[in-house]
């Protein structure tokens, strides 16, 4: 058959169906790749340029970077080890990751952050994916440039922390599950896609990828990485599940009892069952608890306790470090974290309501008609609902979500374009009128406040590309030039994602002028001591290049200074005890605590450097023993 077709090509007198399938599967494969080049050219843009021309932001990135520069001294890469104590509350993956960049590229900060951009990359790619195959080709397209363009995205794309992985692998299993369970058949002009809703009908490959991504995932941020992803495919089927049911028997899908039903326990066990729960989580494991079985083995069960009942339990059934919330929380979180896109939800929420009457008036329903809205509805309504119960709360927890909102934002508006009459062209005209004001204010706001605290007034070119959306939008949607206007909108938010983290936090950066004694800390031996007084930042450990005793402002008698285990906590000993210890050790400390200090310390000590601290109204000082 295959030489056949073969022979009937090279005849040009033999008509050729396959010569036709070829040449439009060749051109569907150019789309494909020049569709995918732009939105990776899009975010490695945004999430690249200046990467590392800012120093490493408190808390977070210094103590993660400065964990992954102790492990590759000691030469230890199973145990989490910052400021000389064990660091416990995350895994071991962002490690692994930035020790082979610090082996590549050397210590900094672009090292630091450098898998972060890439993973961000990678998550834009894989959206792009997704929605390719759940829509089509101008929504990947748009899909990819919202989320590289979405602010808490770009932050967790350029910053040193773990959330990127997390996003990437839990979009990755996801994606593994679109491809492998989905078909896609021709309806007349157009492609329609249906699930698998039983696992036991995929191909094993595409369950061996999801599991090694879960894997990976619990290696980035614990089990979240396993559990997230199999709960937000877990309700989409069992709602697509529970849809066939009732086709097969002939039943509406407009009754109440369809909100209900999907939670019946023989339904909710048998697709338990159907997703092959034990297969996924055997690879996973086989993935993850090898480093969780070592690193507990060599910390004595010290890191295994505290991550899962202080970092995990603790954080689900109380509010740490005062980070609470109500079930507001999370929404206001993504409204200004998902911006600019943020703008349109009023109008997506009504386009999705639409179609979901617009199904319901044919007797189907939308999970049914639109599988893949349905799909990204679940997939961030689970997020949002599972943390929102959670006491803990911050705005990055619920950034593994922003893929199923670029998604569903992306499909909606590209359907308003195709079918204008789904919305009242009055709610897009609110939602530009409404960019163009925001914009306004934030260039003003900016403008005023990079004046008067930094001496940078241009700031206010931030808000500018956001204004300039709002206007461009107006016009066009008034010309009822609908795809332009998204279009521009999109240009204009990957302007302004580039202005806010590309040039706007380097101007804030250059505040941070505490390398005059850092830099000197630095200069010394490695064996030489450095404590703080009254006052401790995560990234002085990692500029200093070394750990950081922390004295008690209280003296406290004979308190060993030394460690008894190398990863427990290490002991605060008094001023006068550290000094007669380490005669050659430097303090730093605050202007307003020097006094106490100096009551405490040897009369040779002296002030040898000098700082602002950083975004506070205080001096920092370095004092040193002087012979």
């Amino acid at each position: 058959m295959s030489l056949d077709r073969h022979e009937n090509n090279l005849n040009p007198d033999v008509p050729s169906h396959a010569s036709g399938r070829l040449s439009n599967r060749s051109s569907e494969w150019w789309q494909i790749c020049a569709g995918l080049a732009l939105v990776i050219a899009v975010a490695v843009a945004i999430f690249f340029v200046q990467l590392g021309e800012c120093q490493l932001w408190d808390r977070d990135e210094p103590r993660n970077a400065g964990c992954a520069a102790e492990m590759m001294q000691r030469g230890d890469w199973i145990v989490p080890i910052f400021n000389g104590e064990l660091r416990y509350q995350k895994p071991v993956m962002l490690y692994w990751l930035m020790m082979a960049a610090y082996q590549m590229f050397g210590i900094s900060e672009w090292s630091a952050r450098f898998w972060s951009a890439l993973m961000g990359v990678g998550s834009v790619a894989l959206t792009f994916g997704m929605a390719r195959r759940l829509f089509d080709q101008t929504t990947a397209v748009l899909s990819g440039v919202i989320l590289a363009s979405s602010s808490m995205f770009v932050v967790a794309s350029r910053a040193a922390t773990p959330d990127a992985l997390l996003i990437f692998f839990s979009t990755a299993t996801i994606f593994f599950f679109v491809v492998g369970s989905t078909v896609q058949r021709t309806i007349g002009q157009s492609m329609a896609t249906s699930f698998i809703v039983d696992f036991r009908n995929m191909k094993f490959r595409w369950l061996l990828l999801m599991g090694i991504s879960m894997g990976l995932g619990m290696l980035s941020k614990g089990p979240i990485g396993f559990l997230m992803p199999m709960a937000n495919i877990g309700l989409f089927l069992l709602l697509i599940r529970q849809m066939e049911c009732y086709r097969d028997r002939g039943q509406g899908t407009s009754n109440l009892l369809t909100l209900v039903k999907p939670l019946h326990p023989v339904h909710f066990w048998k697709t338990t069952l159907a997703m092959r729960p034990f297969m996924l989580a055997s690879i996973a494991l086989a993935i993850a608890l090898p480093w969780y079985i070592w690193v507990g083995i060599r910390t004595e069960g010290d890191f295994l306790r505290i991550f899962f009942l202080t970092e995990h339990l603790g954080r689900s059934t109380s509010a740490f470090e005062n980070h609470s919330g109500g079930v507001w929380f999370y929404p206001v979180a993504i409204l200004v974290g998902f911006f600019p896109w943020s703008l349109f939800w009023l109008p997506v929420a009504l386009i999705v309501w639409r179609l979901k009457r617009d199904s319901s008036e044919v007797g189907c329903s939308l999970a049914s008609t639109h599988p893949g809205i349905i799909l990204m509805l679940c997939w961030a309504g689970v997020q949002v609902a599972l943390f929102t119960i959670a006491q803990t709360k911050l705005p990055s927890y619920v950034t593994p979500c922003y893929p199923a909102l670029a998604m569903v934002t992306a499909a909606t508006l590209v359907r308003w374009t195709r079918q204008p009459e789904l919305l009242s062209r009055a709610w897009m005209t609110a939602a530009f009128a409404t960019a163009l004001v925001v914009g306004v204010v934030i260039a003003v706001g900016l403008g005023i406040a990079g004046q008067r605290f930094i001496g940078q007034p241009m700031l206010a070119l931030v808000g500018i590309p956001i204004a300039v959306a709002g206007a461009i939008g107006l016009l066009l949607n008034f010309k009822l030039q609908s795809s332009n206007s998204l279009i521009g909108f999109a240009g204009c938010a990957g302007a302004f994602a580039l202005l806010l983290f590309g040039y706007a936090t380097g101007r804030i950066a250059d505040l941070q002028d505490n390398q005059n004694i850092l830099s000197h800390v630095r200069a010394l031996p490695t064996d030489a001591k450095f404590a703080s007084y009254g006052c401790l930042e995560s990234s002085w450990i990692f500029y200093a290049g070394r750990p950081v005793y922390e004295l008690e402002t209280k003296a406290i008698a004979n308190e060993p200074i030394h460690q008894r285990k190398f990863w427990q906590p290490k002991p605060r000993p008094s001023v006068s005890q550290f000094a007669a210890d380490y005669p050659d050790a430097l303090v730093i400390t605050t202007a307003d605590a020097l006094p106490a200090l100096e009551r405490q310390l040897p009369k040779e000590y002296e002030v040898v450097a000098e700082a602002d601290y950083f975004l506070k109204n205080k001096k920092l000082l370095l004092l040193q023993r002087l012979r």
